[in-house]
């Protein structure tokens, strides 16, 4: 129990060190971007651009942030040898993986969660934040509603 907790912690802190070097470098090369984009927007205003951005971004990068984080994991037991004390206590390595597996689900679990809890659509359509205006939303409208000469499912109405 002892051993799994500490795989966990490692694995947690290999996740939160990698993912704020990727949010950095992320941030950094979009603020270059952006500012070669905006060249008559102050430099604050900029940088809540790419502020708005990062969230977006970082969702599409999660999935390298834990391959990067599990490496650097393995990498950093197998310099230091815990994974061979692992093996020579009688333990499999198989078993030295559920730590680290759990701490990732539910890392995953809670971002899904708060992504849901944040940017839950409308039942009327779908909102999106627009970067241009920086506060105000777009609402656009779903294509079909009720009545509009679809049957069950979205599929034609037969005649």
């Amino acid at each position: 129990m002892i051993l799994e907790r500490y795989f966990g912690r490692r694995f947690f802190i290999s996740f939160m060190a990698v993912t704020i070097t990727m949010i950095v470098i992320m941030g950094l090369i979009d603020l270059m971007d952006e500012l070669g984009d905006f060249p008559e927007l102050a430099f604050g205003q900029v940088l809540g651009i790419v502020l708005l951005k990062l969230p977006e971004a970082y969702y599409e990068i999660i999935p390298l942030v834990m391959i990067l984080a599990s490496v650097a994991l393995f990498l950093r037991l197998a310099r230091s040898s815990e994974m061979v004390v692992l093996r020579a206590s009688g333990r499999s390595a198989l078993r030295g993986l559920l730590a680290p597996a759990a701490v990732a689900l539910a890392i995953g679990l809670l971002g899904w969660r708060w992504a849901i809890r944040w940017w839950r659509p409308p039942r009327n359509g779908i909102t999106i934040w627009s970067t241009a205006t920086l506060v105000e939303p777009i609402l656009i409208l779903p294509l079909r509603r009720r009545g509009s000469g679809c049957g069950r499912g979205g599929r034609p109405a037969r005649r």
